[in-house]
This record gives structure tokens, sequence and C-alpha cells, in this order.
């Protein structure tokens, strides 16, 4: 058989959604740390460090010439590939809402 519960009181609902309310708040909070992270150009100068330090050292081993010049080049592609460039950025999102509005009508 089961048990019949009593209808919680207004005051234990609210205490229920508050403590729910600061669960969403504090999983929010930490979601936005980890989106500044991937973001800021302190870990785009960590990811670089690395590289650079990664692709020295293997050009190295190979026995690239100006090895150091060579790691640099990768390094520089990198970064390259983490700028916003907003001009393609501008254009990219035109053409998409243009097809979107094609396709809705």
């Amino acid at each position: 058989m089961e048990e019949q519960h009593a209808p919680l009181s207004i005051e234990t609902r609210l205490e229920l959604a508050e403590a729910q309310l600061a669960l969403i708040a504090e999983r929010n909070h930490k979601v936005e740390l980890e989106k500044a992270w991937e973001t800021s150009s302190a870990r785009v100068i960590c990811v670089s460090a690395i590289i650079y330090a990664l692709m020295s050292f293997i050009f190295y081993i190979i026995s690239v010439p100006h090895f150091l010049i060579s790691a640099a080049i990768s390094t520089v592609g990198y970064y390259l590939s983490t700028l916003p460039l907003p001009v393609f950025k501008r254009i990219w999102i035109q053409q998409r809402s243009r097809a979107a509005k094609h396709i809705r009508n």
C-alpha cells in the first residue's frame, strides 16, 4: 500500500524553490567562469606557449633548420585561428539571417 503524505506547506515549498534557485545560480556562475576562460587572452597565451615549446622541441629533434622560426609559424597560425574576425563574422551572420528568412517565407 502506498502511504499518503501531507501536502507541503507554502513555507517548505518556498524553501525548496529557493534552494533550487541557489543551485542554478551556482551552476550558472561556474558556466560563466568556464566560458570566460575559453575566450580569455590568458588561455590563448598559455596554449600558444605550449604549442611553441612543443613544436620547437619536435622540429629540433627532427633537425629542421631554423627550428625556432618554424615553431613560431605554427604558433602564429594558432593565434590567428583564435581571432574573432568581426568582418567575416558579420558577413556570415547576414548570410545566415537571409537564408533563414528565405526558408521561413
